[in-house]
């Protein structure tokens, strides 16, 4: 879940209160700390590096020689899924694009608040805004990404990786995007 309060804040996990059907809508939170308090962490981390210019690899295996899926900017949420010594394997998004990650560059709990994102703040060029993202680094389908979306991560300094606030992931070329003119 990003935050819509403070755009420094990380607030990720699941939310406490059950399915729509089981929520009485007179408690749905209304400050930023009714929100924090609603999300439960466990299970969940973000990438922290200690250098922020640096990025994160995902790997298709515990190994630092395995092939990388991409790398990810301090910030991008993940879902922890199970260890292997010094790796967790995660879920970036809820798309599926799953990986290992080095356990001692997340951040985890109240530690995630700490982490300042890194995301590159990038538009769409004008002969681009109205092409698909798409769901595989190749081969991939095209897809339609929910706005708003994040550039978390890159592919072989050739693709962006965007993850959206419901948890969308894709893959666009780095030169469909730019600063932006602002």
């Amino acid at each position: 879940m990003w935050d819509e309060y403070d755009e420094k804040c990380v607030c990720v996990g699941n939310v406490k209160m059950g399915t729509l059907d089981q929520v009485d809508l007179r408690a749905l939170p209304s400050s930023e700390a009714e929100i924090t308090n609603m999300i439960d962490r466990a299970g969940w981390a973000v990438v922290h590096n200690p250098d922020p210019a640096d990025r994160l690899h995902l790997r298709v295996k515990p190994d630092r020689k395995a092939e990388s899926l991409g790398k990810f900017y301090n910030g991008t949420p993940v879902q922890v899924l199970s260890q292997e010594g010094a790796w967790f394997e995660v879920l970036v998004g809820l798309s599926g694009l799953r990986g290992w990650m080095m356990t001692k560059y997340l951040a985890f709990g109240e530690a995630m608040d700490a982490v300042d994102e890194a995301f590159p703040q990038l538009v769409y060029r004008e002969h681009y805004d109205s092409r698909p993202a798409y769901d595989r680094i190749t081969g991939g389908h095209a897809i339609q990404m929910d706005e708003p979306y994040h550039v978390i991560g890159v592919v072989n300094d050739e693709l962006y990786i965007l993850l959206s606030d419901s948890g969308q992931t894709g893959y666009v070329p780095q030169a469909w995007l730019f600063e932006g003119n602002g």
